[in-house]
């Protein structure tokens, strides 16, 4: 999995001893036993988008935290 996030989530593609980091912190805990739960945040983000995005508006957090800097959205 982590692999196969590295090669279409990162431009350019993480290094293999940064695969086997983002592979660590995937399982931290058992994560990978429970990856079909924890992708349901794909499911809420959608549905709660526009109230999660505007609870970001109003956080003091920067949300540079949230967002990579290649991604298009930014608040």
């Amino acid at each position: 999995m982590a692999n196969g996030l590295s090669r279409k989530t990162y431009t350019p593609a993480l290094p293999p001893e940064q695969v086997d980091t983002l592979e660590s912190i995937l399982d931290y805990q058992g994560g990978m036993k429970i990856q079909h739960n924890l992708i349901q945040y794909l499911n809420e983000r959608k549905v709660h988008e526009a109230s999660w995005l505007e609870a970001l508006g109003r956080s003091d957090v920067p949300a540079t935290l949230i967002w990579g800097e290649l991604d298009q959205f930014r608040l």
